[in-house]
């Protein structure tokens, strides 16, 4: 799977954790992510007493997700057949305050029925999965939750999967190694709120 292992071994040793691989010939790849929460307490406590505006910057979220509503949390379901994909993502966007992982799932039929027990703001939604692809699922869930946004996931965003996703009210498809990088600014954007600055001119 293309998602970019390298950018997900940068970010969780930014957080103080590990990300190791192991794969055995015939016997498949085994990866093992471990974040260790207590150790990242006691250091951002320390951080903030050496550079408080740094460590404020680094535990905040970027921007509000919309005006009036700083204390919103926006509630994400993700889904994805590929459970090392899904906990990268996870731990992408746990680093925000103002997200929450409401729940995941592996195949479209889940995802559908998912929506309707959690009602999340946001779906990350792979397009390739068993029993329901994205595409189908996607077109369910905007039909009964048209205030749900969804965000399309493929290793190949262009194209007919382009035309797809948004044809089924998907508001944007990114490619899993794209999906590192963008998936927090991407879900502002789906949900109509400003997205952050990149600091590009």
């Amino acid at each position: 799977v293309q998602f970019g292992l390298f950018s997900i071994r940068e970010r969780m040793r930014a957080l103080g954790g590990i990300f190791d691989i192991e794969s055995t010939p015939g016997e498949g790849t085994t990866a093992t992510l471990t974040l260790p929460l207590a150790t990242r307490d006691v250091r951002d406590t320390r951080e903030s007493s050496r550079d408080p505006e740094s460590a404020r910057k680094r535990l905040s979220p970027p921007s509000p997700i919309a005006a009036g509503s700083q204390q919103a949390v926006i509630r994400v379901l993700l889904v994805d057949d590929h459970a090392m994909v899904r906990q990268g993502l996870r731990s992408v966007l746990e680093t925000y305050a103002d997200v929450q992982v409401a729940g995941e799932a592996a195949n479209g039929e889940d995802a559908v029925e998912l929506v309707n027990r959690l009602l999340p703001s946001v779906v990350v939604m792979d397009i390739n999965m068993p029993r329901m692809n994205g595409i189908e699922a996607t077109a369910r869930i905007k039909a009964r939750h048209p205030g749900v946004s969804v965000i399309g996931l493929s290793v190949n965003a262009a194209g007919d999967n382009q035309d797809a996703m948004r044809a089924a009210g998907a508001a944007m498809l990114l490619t899993k190694e794209a999906a590192v990088e963008q998936l927090y600014e991407s879900i502002l954007r789906a949900i109509g709120g400003p997205a952050p600055n990149s600091g590009s001119g």
